[in-house]
């Protein structure tokens, strides 16, 4: 495939995966206490999905970097089109939870069950083929664009994940209905509600007693049509690609060990026999790209010995995989926790909620690829010192507008929409900037997607830990849990800025 088409289709196959999170994440979170009356006084249990999508998501980015190095050069399934393929066949069984949760909704152990299944379905898709499509656009783009590559990449699956967050509101709005489960209620639950017959009519007060239903037939609608058009497009790239390659592959290729054995017999090879150098040149030039680098080049370091080199042994590398675990741990509060306060504890409407979320990732998704392609031409300290420093400033104001709880300002919409803005930009300067550091650092082109894997396994963490700072919400409050994500950033920024050496 053609560096243009190589590109295109990691661009298209990451909008199908941004697109299908937000609108699963969102449709989760809404749930929560709308279908399945997970307890409003609790962040961590309405967060629950983010702990097996952020595990789950971790594992998958490590078979990514494992799966990619796997070759057929009789069919020309390339490493990154099968891990594609699985991914985009794993979140087949995400609309079968998701319906199935949300039948049995009025069961205690529907939440858990919905959870834990469709966030390990969807972190599984979202390692696998997000790995893929960078990988496959970082390997296409070399290292001189590593930065540029790491960042169209992300600017295209963040920028499709800010505007699902927009659709969720009318896809809501125009799918969920709402009503009373009984006609009797409780006294708190009849003082602050009248009616319950969309989302927009649920109030905290009325957990369990006004359920609305709709959110699992958006998600499982979404996953269900993003897996079938990946799994097309994967099938489309593989033929077409397989097509290309036989019909420009000579048939007489003859292997470089076997050409310097003939040439070394040859009775001119004494004499230097230019026709023979010259046919040597023509059947080297005619092999695979892929092939030639494998006779040409050394043995990478097996996966073993890149996973321990890049998340401990090169303090470098290590500090790239600490400051992306933080940056998904903010991601993971994005997400998460504060969506939740916004909403549940601090009364904003969907619609005002759902352009706080569209405020973090519009500027971390259109942003990314010009931090990627900066990084490029300054380097990566500068970027990533510079994000997460931002990203503590923004957390900071959060924390602040946490702290007013019952006294929410009129105005916490649009302050919270600028703070979720400059969070979003500040991930945005440090996120395709890390990859690319780590890219840097390894000298063995086959090592590469063993040590990306292998980042990306740490910084996906970061979301499970999301989790953690719920339970600290749960016990402190919103606002030490915001105000703690704050400092341990902005020590990552520090730390950055002292311990990477620029190469």
């Amino acid at each position: 495939m053609s560096l243009l088409a190589l590109l295109s289709s990691a661009t298209v196959h990451v909008i199908l995966t941004g697109f299908v999170l937000q609108l699963a994440k969102l449709s989760l979170l809404d749930s929560s206490s709308r279908t399945f009356s997970a307890p409003i006084n609790s962040y961590a249990i309405r967060a629950l999905f983010l702990l097996p999508f952020g595990a789950s998501k971790a594992l998958a980015n490590l078979l990514a970097g494992v799966l990619v190095r796997v070759r057929d050069f009789k069919n020309q399934w390339g490493g990154t089109s099968l891990c594609l393929a699985v991914g985009w066949s794993a979140l087949l069984l995400a609309p079968a939870f998701l319906l199935v949760s949300e039948a049995r909704a009025s069961y205690a152990g529907s939440w858990p069950f919905a959870a834990l299944a469709t966030g390990t379905v969807l972190g599984v898709e979202q390692g696998l083929t997000w790995s893929a499509s960078l990988l496959r656009a970082m390997d296409a783009a070399g290292k001189e664009r590593a930065g540029l590559a790491s960042g169209w990449i992300e600017t295209a699956g963040y920028s499709a994940i800010a505007a699902a967050a927009v659709l969720i509101t009318t896809l809501e709005t125009k799918h969920v209905k709402c009503a009373f489960t009984d006609v009797t209620r409780s006294a708190t639950c009849a003082k602050v509600a009248t009616s319950c017959a969309s989302p927009s009519d649920w109030t905290a007060a009325c957990t369990g007693e006004c359920t609305c239903h709709g959110y699992a037939a958006i998600a499982a609608t979404a996953t269900a049509v993003a897996a079938a058009a990946g799994l097309v497009l994967v099938a489309t790239e593989t033929l077409a690609s397989s097509r290309t390659t036989k019909a420009a592959s000579p048939k007489d290729d003859v292997p470089l060990v076997a050409m310097n054995e003939a040439f070394a017999a040859s009775p001119n090879a004494d004499q230097g026999d230019e026709d023979e150098l010259l046919t040597s040149s023509i059947s080297l030039s005619a092999l695979q790209p892929s092939q030639a680098f494998e006779v040409s080049s050394p043995s990478p370091p097996t996966f073993r010995a890149t996973f321990v080199d890049t998340s401990i042994k090169d303090v470098s590398r290590m500090l790239c995989c600490i400051c992306g675990f933080i940056a998904n741990l903010n991601s993971g509060l994005a997400w998460g926790l504060l969506l939740l306060w916004l909403r549940d504890h601090a009364g904003l409407s969907a619609t005002q909620r759902n352009y706080v979320a569209a405020s973090y990732s519009f500027p971390k998704g259109f942003m990314q690829v010009f931090a990627g392609a900066l990084s490029d031409r300054l380097g990566r300290r500068a970027l990533v010192v510079t994000g997460l420093g931002a990203s503590a400033v923004a957390l900071a104001v959060l924390a602040s507008l946490a702290r007013t709880n019952e006294h929410v300002p009129h105005d916490l919409a649009w302050q919270s929409s600028l703070a979720a803005a400059l969070l979003g930009l500040g991930t945005a300067l440090a996120y395709p900037v890390l990859a690319a550091a780590v890219s840097d650092r390894v000298s063995n082109k086959g090592a590469i997607s063993y040590a990306i894997g292998t980042f990306r396994f740490w910084r996906d963490l970061g979301y499970a830990a999301g989790t953690l700072v719920a339970l600290v919400a749960d016990a402190a409050g919103a606002a030490v849990a915001i105000g703690a994500s704050s400092a341990v950033t902005l020590l990552g920024a520090l730390a950055f800025g002292v311990g990477y050496h620029q190469l």
